[in-house]
């Protein structure tokens, strides 16, 4: 019978503790600008050799920073690869984070040809809220595990077996994008209103990505932010996302009936720390106080990594200029 992998070790995990994302042998930073530039003048100029772009590096990271803010056909993004390892997230989110399709493929740990005995649990903030709660869920998870076990000893195959283990099981994922598909994933996940777990995840993976590839800048921000207004219409999460601008807001929820029910046609009660649930209401209160820098110091680029739910690591930022 085949061992379980060393890093099973029937652990519980507390919300996003013990996540952790690699980006794997990213292109060096100005290759990638070169490689952007040259895609951008084989459809809009002479086309040039890419040696050209190193007695050039200023242009063509001008030209990369452009496509990233969108002023460049964005089709120049998908010559850039991103590539990660995740680790010691639940199944819950391997399942949002696979639904891209487009520009990305992915490699999962799999269930139908592995032993998961002693596969670690990941259980939600909320719960601790719930002492009982916590109790019942870890003595459940025992049961589960043992249960596994005894299925796999009596000759049920792992695929059959598998079929006890939980939504919060953990797992890892093998992700690859290219940049553009990069780009939309970090649009519709870093929504405070996405599943919290997501969100994290694609917070460290933009860190990754902005540390590889400066001239990304801010622009791996969610629609939400972009916009000023939380794009989700999702009538089953309340809105959690930082209003710039409660003008913006009102004159984009005309055109979002299910907001505007959700509000009650009144956007003075857009009120994101009170309407958020969970992580959200920390990743919101981080959001305003690395918009707040932000807006202060528009050369440096803030990470989206939060530090205890209310502030931002100092360290964790990088310059533009």
């Amino acid at each position: 019978m085949r061992q379980p992998p060393p890093s099973f070790q029937s652990r519980f995990d507390r919300g996003i503790d013990e996540i952790k994302v690699e980006l794997w042998e990213p292109m060096e930073a100005q290759a990638a600008a070169n490689t952007i530039s040259s895609f951008y003048l084989s459809t809009w100029g002479d086309p040039v050799p890419i040696g050209h772009w190193y007695e050039e590096p200023d242009e063509a990271w001008k030209i990369a920073t452009d496509a990233m803010e969108g002023k460049v056909l964005p089709n120049t993004l998908e010559s850039i690869p991103v590539t990660f390892s995740i680790t010691g997230i639940s199944r819950a989110t391997t399942h949002q984070l696979v639904r891209s399709r487009v520009g990305a493929v992915f490699g999962q740990q799999g269930g139908r040809d592995n032993n998961w005995h002693n596969f670690n649990q990941r259980i939600p903030d909320t719960w601790y809220d719930h002492e009982n709660l916590v109790r019942r869920i870890e003595t459940f998870h025992i049961y589960q595990n043992d249960l596994y076990q005894a299925a796999i000893q009596a000759g049920v195959p792992y695929q059959d077996a598998r079929y006890v283990l939980p939504m919060g099981l953990e797992t890892s994922l093998v992700a690859s994008y290219n940049l553009l598909s990069f780009k939309g994933l970090a649009e519709r996940r870093l929504c405070n209103r996405m599943m919290w777990e997501t969100n994290y995840v694609v917070r460290l993976m933009s860190d990754l990505v902005v540390q590889a590839f400066p001239f990304v800048g801010r622009n791996l921000r969610s629609t939400c932010e972009k916009r000023g207004v939380c794009g989700s219409v999702s009538p089953m999460f309340p809105p959690a996302c930082w209003t710039v601008s409660p003008e913006i807001g009102i004159k984009l929820a005309v055109d979002n009936p299910t907001l505007r029910q959700s509000m009650a046609n009144d956007m003075s009660t857009y009120d994101f720390p009170a309407t958020a649930n969970g992580c959200h209401r920390e990743f919101a209160t981080a959001d305003q106080i690395r918009l707040e820098k932000e807006q202060n110091d528009p050369n440096t680029v803030y990470s989206l990594i939060h530090s205890n739910g209310v502030a931002w690591k100092e360290e964790g930022f990088w310059s533009n200029g």
